[in-house]
């Protein structure tokens, strides 16, 4: 099932615009991440696609057909809750029976059914167990197979591991992720978790203030955002405002070729994994003091501090890092950067193979770290 929302808008009664004038168009059979803050829209937009939120304005159009205007019942939707929303009092082949009874199927279809769901969310044998006799995993495959049982053509999921533990958390996205490339199924996951979307998605629509700062795949989303918050948002990032002096970004020592006028404000995003450290010497262009290293596991997040007090971090491997220490004197390089005019990315000529220009070294020669 293809989904295209044209210009949809949602106003409360209180004033609030959650979603504003929205367009966009998700294809049949992936995996869409909406992303953003809390209070982004993208809950709201979820739930006007499922038809439990009445639009203020705007169509919204399942596979070519205009449903905006049908009960969540005639539009072939699978719903998961954040808190799993099962019956308390039915066990767990009852709650997953539940929408075809409703159906009013036969009793062989159901109990046909319902034993496929659990094989294929793994509950084969507690079928009779009641929801607070299950983990919370168990409990949200409980409501994943639930929402499937009527076979929808459309799935959506709204932020459905918020309340589980961070490694189950890990745990089912794969799952889940797997599940659906199986069945095919067009789904849509609801998620402030920018990690989360980039690993289960096939595109990522980005949210914010109820308006759709980016649409695309999560590599176009992380390596070429449109807008200094997409940036932000989706990763971690350097961030620095500044002008555009005699063709560069005037920022002492980061000083980056721009093909703008002189004079003009400009944004300079640069993310830590493309901040490389290298040893100390004066004849590198950019020289830093360590001010502090983090463990973070995979890698070393790294702080330095620049000239004119200007900050940077940096994330180096662990091989790297345990090297370093507060004080230490190294130099970097900075291997890829962007920028931003107000909203919008601008075009920058930058050779990766070069170094950024400095005026003058800050630290005096020294031992190379």
């Amino acid at each position: 099932m293809s989904i295209e929302v044209r210009k949809l808008s949602k106003i409360f009664a209180d004033g609030h615009r959650a979603v504003q004038d929205v367009s966009f168009e998700l294809l049949e059979g992936e995996m869409t991440a909406f992303l953003g803050p809390s209070g982004g829209g993208k809950t709201t937009m979820l739930r006007m696609i499922a038809g439990l939120e009445t639009p203020s304005s705007g169509e919204i159009y399942l596979s070519g057909r205009r449903v905006d205007y049908l009960p969540p019942q005639e539009r072939q939707i699978g719903f998961v809750f954040q808190n799993y929303a099962l019956f308390k009092h039915m066990n767990v082949f009852e709650n997953i029976a539940f929408g075809l009874r409703v159906q009013k199927r036969n009793s062989a279809y159901i109990r046909e059914r319902v034993s496929e769901l659990l094989r294929r969310v793994d509950l084969k044998g507690l079928e009779q167990r009641l929801p607070d006799q299950l983990s919370g995993g168990q409990r949200q495959r409980v409501a994943l197979a639930r929402a499937l049982a009527t076979e929808p053509r459309l799935l959506l999921l709204d932020e459905p591991f918020a309340a589980i533990d961070a490694q189950l958390r890990k745990e089912l996205r794969a799952w889940v992720r797997n599940l659906q490339k199986e069945m095919g199924i067009t789904s849509i996951f609801v998620t402030h978790d920018q990690q989360e979307a980039l690993e289960i998605a096939d595109r990522i629509v980005v949210f914010k203030q109820g308006q759709v700062e980016q649409l695309g795949t999560p590599q176009e989303v992380y390596n070429s955002p449109q807008t200094p918050f997409v940036a932000g948002f989706v990763g971690e990032i350097n961030r620095y405002q500044t002008g555009v002096k005699n063709g560069f970004t005037d920022l002492g020592v980061l000083k980056f070729p721009i093909k703008h006028q002189d004079g003009r404000n400009v944004i300079v995003v640069i993310r830590p994994e493309d901040v490389s450290l290298v040893p100390w010497s004066a004849q590198e262009d950019i020289q830093a003091m360590v001010l502090q290293t983090t463990f973070l596991g995979e890698f070393f997040k790294v702080d330095l501090e620049l000239a004119d007090l200007i900050r940077i971090t940096a994330h180096v491997p662990k091989s790297q890092g345990i090297g370093l220490h507060p004080k230490d004197r190294v130099a970097l390089r900075i291997k890829s950067f962007k920028t931003f005019d107000g909203l919008s990315q601008l075009e920058t000529v930058f050779d990766p193979t070069r170094r950024a220009v400095q005026e003058e070294s800050i630290f005096p020669v020294g031992e190379a770290v």
